[in-house]
């Protein structure tokens, strides 16, 4: 478990039991995503879509080239070709410096090119979904930037494929030995649960990880949960709710993973976003002494 007096410093933000929990704001420009109405795809709309995360309380700003929706769910496979990818990130990470936007940009990505293009771009961090084990050149790559942060998601082969707490404790450790032997540091490492509707796995594991969160908290690692507007909340429900519908599930089980401990929370709408999280944390920080 993180104590109160570790620091962890993820792209110049640091991350602490004793600093607010930090919102990392979703900048997608892959059309291909579930949530189609923010996406943005020409250098303006991106820009102007980070602008808004960050003055809507966004500490980080997380651009993602590719969507992995579950075709299961929503139909259609949505991987594009790396190069697409790589291109996709590299028009919205020029757009971004161009535009002088300060905030730490972290690049959801599985492709270790596009890794590799994001930090020579001035990308502060790699959020890879699996845990670096997707891609065996990611950690050659993460080993050129001493200064690289990383979020890991639990992934034992592909992402979302941990059904029980154990393993995705486990496989969490694992991937970040790898991070680890890369040369990253124990002080830029960000671990997520895993939640969402991956294929084949039945929505019951994501309420699990949320009603048990305080065990994956209890590693000593800050956790990140990413919940926004996913497809959990119709599945609990048992009726169609569309993305556009499901913020006030969100902000429900966003409150719930930060009275267990989470210290960022990755989402469509930092501003509502915000609002939760702060009240989560005044009844998860109070003390009557």
């Amino acid at each position: 478990m993180i104590t109160s007096q570790q620091a962890f410093n993820f792209g110049d933000i640091v991350i602490s039991h004793e600093h607010p929990v930090r919102i990392v704001g979703i900048l997608n420009v892959s059309p291909e995503s579930f949530f189609k109405d923010v996406v943005a795809k020409d250098p303006e709309k991106i820009v102007e879509r980070a602008r808004y995360l960050i003055e809507s309380g966004a500490d980080i700003i997380d651009v993602g080239g590719q969507s992995t929706a579950p075709p299961s769910i929503y139909g259609k496979d949505t991987r594009v070709p790396p190069d697409v990818e790589r291109q996709r990130i590299e028009v919205a990470l020029r757009a971004l410096n161009d535009a002088g936007i300060s905030a730490p940009v972290s690049v959801d990505t599985q492709n270790s090119l596009v890794a590799e293009t994001a930090l020579s771009l001035d990308a502060r961090i790699i959020n890879d979904i699996s845990g670096l084990k997707a891609d065996s050149r990611m950690t050659h790559v993460l080993s050129e930037y001493s200064d690289v942060g990383v979020i890991l998601m639990a992934a034992r082969h592909k992402p979302g494929d941990c059904h029980d707490l154990q393993s995705i404790k486990l496989e969490l450790l694992k991937s970040v030995e790898l991070a680890k032997n890369a040369g990253i540091s124990e002080r830029s490492i960000v671990i997520d649960p895993a939640i969402g509707s991956w294929d084949g796995r039945p929505h019951h594991v994501d309420l699990m990880i949320l009603r048990y969160l305080d065990q994956i908290t209890a590693l000593p690692y800050p956790v990140l949960v990413s919940i926004s507007r996913k497809s959990l909340i119709p599945r609990v429900l048992g009726v169609d709710v569309p993305p556009i519908e499901r913020l006030p599930g969100t902000l429900a089980l966003t409150g719930i993973a930060i009275e267990k401990g989470a210290l960022l929370v990755r989402c469509y709408d930092p501003k509502p976003t915000l609002q939760a999280v702060r009240m989560a944390e005044a009844v998860r920080n109070y003390s009557s002494k």
